[in-house]
């Protein structure tokens, strides 16, 4: 199920499109989950896949992990725009590990996201 964290969007900043896609993709898949009328976990599991049209008794769980990551990388995407690499470079003058890292690690989340996005 969706969890008020799932919603609730920092009150500096609009919703972004992927924000919206994510919010809209968790809502297909918790209606997929409102299944009554069932006898045990594969019965439940079987009816979900059925009303999702879902191929495999794993995509509900491959599907909210995507989401999940979209989720997480969009934070560090925002957070990099936001700071980028100088913001907190206060402790010395030419920390080039700190920059390595923030710079590895927006590259990441971009791939990791875009790997996320052509699962789905």
């Amino acid at each position: 199920m969706i969890n008020d964290s799932d919603m609730k969007i920092s009150n500096k900043r609009s919703e972004t499109t992927k924000e919206k896609s994510v919010r809209l993709i968790l809502t297909l898949l918790n209606w997929g989950y409102i299944v009554k009328n069932y006898r045990n976990e594969n019965d439940f599991n079987f009816k979900v896949r059925k009303r999702l049209k879902l191929q495999n008794d794993y995509d509900p769980i491959r599907i909210r992990s995507c989401i999940d990551l979209i989720e997480d990388t969009e934070n560090a995407i925002l957070y990099f725009c936001e700071f980028g690499l100088e913001k907190f470079d206060c402790k010395s003058m030419d920390n080039r590990g700190e920059r390595y890292l923030k710079l590895y690690g927006i590259l990441n989340a971009i791939y990791l996201q875009i790997s996320c996005i052509i699962e789905l």
